[in-house]
């Protein structure tokens, strides 16, 4: 693989970021880490194939990649999980319709065995002979 130095030059911070984790002495504040520091950014914005940077350049073309993809898949997650979401508010709203409508008929019920038990009550015992 050709080292993209396009892709050196847009991504430069992150190449720093992984350069400076692999090599820790870099992180410090002082001064003469700072120069060593920019030294080694500017190197790399004029050639990153060397033998000094080209692994730094592959681990941060895969760590952009697999961020990139895990990026994808979370969108990807969040719009199911949103959709969910809303088929879940969707049934949750049939649902309270459905359970009201549920406690209606049980009250209709009710009212209509009272009244039975009141017509009932009232029929005469020797209707049946």
């Amino acid at each position: 693989m050709i080292i993209d130095q396009d892709w050196v030059k847009v991504n430069i911070d992150e190449i720093m970021n992984i350069f400076c984790k692999i090599n820790p002495q870099f992180k410090s504040k002082d001064n003469a880490s700072r120069a060593h520091k920019s030294r080694h950014k500017k190197n790399m914005l004029e050639n990153m194939d060397t033998t000094m940077y080209r692994p730094i350049y592959y681990i941060a073309r895969f760590t952009k990649v697999k961020e990139l993809k895990l990026r994808k898949i979370i969108r990807e997650q969040n719009n199911e999980y949103n959709e969910l979401e809303d088929i879940n508010h969707a049934n949750f709203e049939k649902y309270k319709d459905e359970k009201h409508k549920r406690e209606k008929l049980e009250e209709e019920n009710e009212r209509l065995k009272k009244r039975i038990e009141e017509l009932e009550k009232n029929i005469p015992d020797n209707i049946d002979k």
